[in-house]
């Protein structure tokens, strides 16, 4: 492990948290998750275009996700910019799109962890994997990481 990993505040991965984790969102720890979650980014319409506030969500597992991701989007467009000019609130710019999706992420962590403490689980570099491949944890290229 490096040392520059720790010096960031990072905390390595143990295989029993790694295996938790995988387990409570993926139902299994053994086999790896589908391809479309490490692939599917979050990708807007065009800026300053009709429907520039809508994600574009392909048709796979992860459209679920997009689509309470996109709501929370929407609900910061409408309701939760401060400052608002007398512009058309759903026709956005690219800092518009960012801060609406950041926005929208942090009150979703937030929700979830009934506004308490949030981890977020960043993979490491592709030399540092802190889980051994296993019978009970198949490598994935990510949660080992």
């Amino acid at each position: 492990m490096s040392a520059r990993f720790i010096t960031e505040g990072g905390t390595p991965m143990t295989p029993e948290l790694a295996t938790e984790l995988r387990q409570l969102v993926f139902g299994t720890s053994s086999i790896p998750m589908r391809g479309e979650w490490t692939q599917t980014p979050f990708t807007f319409g065009s800026p300053k275009e009709e429907l520039s506030y809508g994600l574009r969500s392909p048709r796979n597992a992860t459209r679920g996700l997009l689509s309470v991701v996109q709501g929370f989007i929407l609900k910061y467009l409408l309701f939760g910019r401060r400052g608002r000019t007398n512009q058309d609130p759903l026709i956005c710019t690219q800092d518009m799109q960012t801060n609406a999706l950041i926005n929208a992420l942090v009150e979703i962590l937030r929700l979830i962890s009934d506004k308490g403490k949030v981890t977020m689980v960043l993979p490491s570099p592709e030399d540092e994997v802190f889980v051994d491949h296993s019978v009970t944890f198949f490598h994935d290229g990510v949660t080992e990481k």
